[in-house]
C-alpha cells in the first residue's frame, strides 16, 4: 500500500519579504508583479523527491507544535497556478523513490564490444567503463540472450578474460562490436527478505534509516529463514516490479509508516496466539452509518499452480520456461457441497527454486483465499484512530454476523487510514481494512506446562496448539490446530 497526500493553495499577491533576501534592490514591486506560488513555482524547479511533512494535532489550553504528530513524504508533483489561481501540490510516501522509472536492478551498464567475438572466445573488451562499473554485480554477463561466466578475479580494466560460455542454460553464440554487455546481479542464495533490503538500500535512494534491522530480521528468522534464492537478474528491472514479484512468490506486505518514518515488511501469516490486537465494535468505537463491509467473490481461489525453477533466468514469462510444476488444489471448496466451481491463479515463480518453497506458498495463498475475504469500510472518531495502516484489529458488527445474525468478532488488516474532514468540530478518521480469514485453526508449540486441552484456558488455547484425537476434532467438537 502505498501512502500520498493532495494539498490545495490559494495564489495571491506577495510583498516577497522573507522570501527573497534581494527584494529590497529589485527594480520591480512584487505586490504587482506576479504572485507568490508562481513565483515560488519559477525558482524552485527540483522539488521532485524533496522532503514534504504535513503536522496535525490538536489546539488546547496551551500550544506546542511537538504535540503535533507528523507525517513525512516526498514530493511528487507540483501544477498550477490553474485558472481560479489554486496551486496543488502532491506527495507520496517514500517509497515513490523505488518506482521502477527511478530506481532500477541491476544498474544499467554503459559497455559494448569494441569487437565482434565468436561463440567460443574466452575474452572480450568493452568500449567504456571499467571493471568497477561490472564488478558490483558478480561474475556474469549478459550479451543478448546468452549468460557469460566472467570471474571478477579475471577483469582489468576493461578487458575481460577466462570466461565460460553459455552459463546457466544458455547457448554460446556470435556477438557483433558494438553489443551491450550488461552486469548481470547475482542472487547468490541470498534470504528473500534480505534481497528486499538489498534492493531498497542500494537500488533506490531511499535513506537506510527508514529500515529497522532488527525488526526485519525478526521477520525473516521467524518466518523465512529457509527462504533462499539463487538465481541471476539479467538486465536491469524496476525495484518496485521486483518486490512485488517476491511478495507474491513468498506472501510478505511491505509498506511506508509515514508518521515513523519506517519501511514495514511483515509476513502474511496469522498472528501469534499471545498478541492481541485492538477490538472494536458497534457501540463504543465505530460510527454509525459509517460501516460497509463486502466480499468479493473475484478473490476466491481454489487451485494454485506454482511453477518454479526456471530452465533459465533469461526466459521466464511463459510456464514452459519452468521446470517444476505444483498444483495446489481447495477441493472441498470445488465440491458440490461448497463453491462448486474453480478459480485458478498461475504465478511463474523466478525466484523460488526447491518444491518445498512451492508448496509453502501455494498452501498460504489457498488458506488465505479459498474462502474469500470480506472488505469492511467504517469511520472512526479521533479518540480511536491509534490504528494505523497494516494493522491488526478484532471487529464485532452486525453487518459481520453469524448464524444468529449477532455480530461475530473477526479479525481485519487495515489497509488505509484517511484523515478526514466533517462539518462541525472535531475530526474522523476513514478506514478499509480486508478480513484475515485463515480457514484452519493454526497452531504455536507450547511450554511444557500446559495442561490436557479439556481443562486449559482459553487463552491458552488461543496461543498454543493441542494433541487432537484421531478424529482430527477436540471433545468439544473443536477442529484440530495446524503448525504454521
Amino acid at each position: 500500500q502505498r501512502a500520498s497526500i493532495t494539498i490545495t493553495f490559494d495564489d495571491f499577491p506577495h510583498h516577497d519579504r522573507g522570501f527573497d533576501p534581494y527584494v529590497a534592490s529589485r527594480n520591480y514591486d512584487p505586490e504587482v508583479t506576479g504572485t507568490f506560488w508562481a513565483r515560488m513555482i519559477a525558482r524552485n524547479r527540483y522539488y521532485q523527491g524533496r522532503a514534504l511533512r504535513i503536522k496535525t494535532g490538536y489546539i488546547g489550553d496551551s500550544f506546542d507544535i511537538a504535540d503535533f504528530q507528523t507525517r513525512h513524504y516526498v514530493m511528487d508533483q507540483v501544477t498550477g497556478p490553474d485558472r481560479t489561481g489554486r496551486v496543488t501540490i502532491v506527495a507520496k510516501d517514500i517509497l515513490k523513490l523505488a518506482d521502477d522509472k527511478r530506481a532500477e536492478a541491476p544498474a544499467s551498464s554503459t559497455g559494448e564490444l569494441v569487437a565482434d567475438i565468436s561463440d567460443s572466445d574466452t575474452s572480450l573488451t568493452v568500449t567504456s567503463g571499467t571493471e568497477g562499473e561490472y564488478n558490483a554485480e558478480g561474475d556474469y554477463l549478459q550479451i543478448g540472450d546468452e549468460t557469460i561466466f566472467s570471474p571478477v578475479a579475471n577483469r582489468s580494466g576493461n578487458v575481460f578474460s577466462n570466461l565460460t560460455r553459455g552459463a546457466w542454460n544458455t547457448e554460446a553464440s556470435e556477438h557483433d562490436l558494438g553489443d551491450s554487455v550488461q552486469a548481470c546481479k547475482h542472487l547468490d542464495v541470498i534470504n528473500c527478505v534480505d534481497l528486499v533490503q538489498d534492493l531498497l538500500l542500494n537500488y533506490t535512494t531511499i535513506p537506510s534509516a527508514y529500515i529497522t534491522a532488527a525488526d526485519w530480521d525478526a521477520e525473516r528468522d521467524t518466518w523465512y529463514l529457509t527462504s533462499t534464492i539463487d538465481t541471476l537478474l539479467t538486465k536491469p528491472e524496476g525495484v518496485t516490479k521486483l518486490i512485488n514479484e517476491l511478495a507474491e512468490q513468498f506472501f510478505f506486505q511491505i509498506w511506508t509508516d509515514e508518521i515513523n518514518q519506517k519501511i514495514r515488511f511483515k509476513a502474511l501469516v496469522p498472528l501469534r496466539g499471545t498478541v492481541t490486537p485492538p477490538k472494536l465494535n458497534d457501540a463504543a468505537n465505530l460510527i454509525a452509518g459509517s460501516v460497509s463491509v463486502t466480499t468479493p467473490d473475484s478473490r476466491r481461489l481454489t487451485r494454485i499452480l506454482f511453477s518454479y525453477r526456471p530452465f533459465s533466468p533469461v526466459d521466464t514469462r511463459e510456464v514452459k520456461d519452468y521446470q517444476g510444476h505444483y498444483v495446489h488444489i481447495a477441493a472441498d471448496e470445488e465440491g458440490s457441497d461448497m463453491f462448486g466451481d474453480k478459480r485458478k491463479k498461475t504465478i511463474k515463480a523466478r525466484f523460488i527454486t526447491s518444491k518445498s518453497l512451492a508448496v509453502q506458498g501455494g498452501g498460504r495463498w489457498l488458506s488465505r483465499f479459498r474462502v474469500p475475504p470480506k472488505n469492511i469500510e467504517f469511520k472512526l472518531d479521533a479518540k480511536d484512530a491509534d490504528i494505523w495502516t497494516g494493522d491488526q484489529v478484532d471487529i464485532t458488527t452486525r453487518h459481520v454476523p453469524d448464524a444468529t445474525g449477532a455480530g461475530v468478532e473477526t479479525r481485519f488488516q487495515i489497509t488505509s487510514a484517511e484523515e478526514i474532514t466533517k462539518p462541525g468540530p472535531g475530526t474522523q478518521y476513514k478506514y478499509r481494512a480486508v478480513e484475515l480469514n485463515y480457514q484452519d485453526r493454526y497452531a504455536w508449540i507450547g511450554p511444557n506446562t500446559l495442561n490436557d486441552y479439556d481443562v486449559e484456558s482459553d487463552a491458552n488455547k488461543l496461543a498454543y496448539g493441542f494433541i487432537a484425537l484421531d478424529t482430527a476434532l477436540f471433545s468439544d467438537n473443536s477442529p484440530a490446530y495446524r503448525i504454521i
